[in-house]
Parts: structure tokens; sequence; C-alpha cells
């Protein structure tokens, strides 16, 4: 994630607080310095799950173009891994691309995609729909779907939950440099022959100017032509440990 001054981000701050407000209409917030940021292939994070268990996410490479940076990550979670294809756009927005949820299983896209703008309107959620195809073992099996959307709820000093402040993260205690609260929630549907089955979300997650993401509640539910057929969490990650352009945290 991207870095900003302490006194850049108090003048965000004071100019959110200063704006005057006007009936019916909300002010957008350019949310990029909490969203942006340039990916170093070796950076990675460690997540301690309320259940005891842990989970990871590296970057795996990361290629720097003119005005975006793309990068492959891999995460691991009980056993599970998965590798996507993302890109930044500094300075405006997020996309995701190529999905590999196993060995022989890929979501593919042409592409990335916009999932998600950093300027944002409080409480008003920004909508996105990919569409992708499903191989396995190279061949074409399918449709797949990814839609949702993701709500910037506003800025919090406290982290839900947390005993700590986070002071290791940040560079000043949390009361002084605002955390960034989402909401988001999203399917993930396949189509192949006559029947469908994915996986829904709901996911709320607080981020920090320094260490982007550092705690997430998450819970998912599985399902097959319709039916409910497994459910996922909730459970609440836990942002432990990592490194960023090789200095590692906290």
């Amino acid at each position: 994630m991207s870095r900003i001054s302490r006194i850049a981000c108090l003048a965000l701050v004071a100019c959110f607080s200063a704006a005057p407000a006007f009936a019916g209409k909300v002010a957008k917030i350019d949310l990029t310095a909490y969203l942006d940021g340039h990916p170093q292939q070796g950076d990675f994070r460690v997540y301690a799950r309320d259940d005891g268990a842990s989970v990871m996410a590296q970057v795996l490479q990361a290629v720097e173009l003119p005005k975006s940076t793309v990068f492959e990550s891999q995460y691991d979670e009980d056993g599970q891994t998965e590798v996507d294809v993302n890109e930044l756009v500094h300075g405006k927005e997020a996309r995701v691309g190529t999905i590999a949820l196993e060995p022989d299983i890929a979501l593919v896209i042409a592409k990335p995609k916009k999932v998600e703008s950093f300027v944002f309107v409080p409480g008003k959620p920004q909508k996105y729909k990919l569409g992708f195809k499903i191989l396995y073992q190279a061949q074409k099996a399918g449709k797949a779907t990814l839609a949702g959307f993701t709500t910037f709820v506003g800025f919090v000093m406290a982290v839900p939950g947390a005993g700590q402040v986070f002071g290791d993260f940040n560079p000043t205690p949390l009361g002084t440099m605002p955390v960034a609260q989402f909401h988001r929630e999203q399917t993930l549907t396949f189509k192949v022959g006559k029947d469908t089955f994915g996986t829904s979300s709901v996911s709320d997650y607080w981020v920090t100017l320094e260490r982007g993401t550092v705690r997430r509640e998450y819970m998912a539910q599985s399902f097959e032509n319709g039916v409910p057929t497994s459910t996922f969490g909730p459970y609440v990650y836990t942002l432990d440990h990592g490194e960023e352009a090789g200095v590692p945290f906290p």
C-alpha cells in the first residue's frame, strides 16, 4: 500500500471536516492513499484467523508499467491455494484479471477489468461484474461471473475488537491517523453445462495508510443449483506480520 505523509493526511482529514454539507449531496472522497500502491515481488502478509489458523498472501511477481502495476498474488488458507492477476492503475482504480483456483482450474479473462475506483461516495456502493472463461486442464469447461459491490463506510479512529492500537503498523498512534472502513458483498458463479454453482461472500475490512488491510471480517456460503451446500466462517483476520520492499514489519 502507498504511504502518505502525516501532514498530507491531516490536511486531507481537515479538508473533509471543513467541507460544507449540502442536503441530498455527499462529497466524493479520493482514497488513493489507502488503496493504491506499488507491490513488489517478495512482499507478503500473514494474517491470524480467530480460530488459530493463519493465512498468507504474497506477491509472486510484479511489472511496473507507465501508468500501472500488474502483479500476481498467491493466497494460502486451509491447504487451499489461489493465484490472482491484479492491476493497480495509479491514482485511478483497481482491476482484477485471471484467477487460478486449483492446479487444473483457471478463470480466464483477456485483460484485468475494473472492480473499484479509488474515488468513493461514502455509503454509495460501487458495483462491478466481470465475465470469465472456465478452463479445466487447459480446455474450456464453462463460464464464470464475478459480481458484487464495495462500499466505503467512512473513517474510524479505532479498529473493532482490537485491544491493541496497531501502533507497530502506523507512524503515529491510532486516533491521529484515521482508518478507512469498507464493506463488500460479492458472488462468484460458475455455469458448467446445465449446472450452476458458486460462492457468495460478505466482508468488512479496515485499511490503514501504512499497512493496508489490518482487519477483515468474512463469511461465505457455497451453493449448487440454488441450494446451499456449505458455509465458511464467519472468521476475523488480523494482520500479524509481513514484509514490504524487503523490509519486515512489525
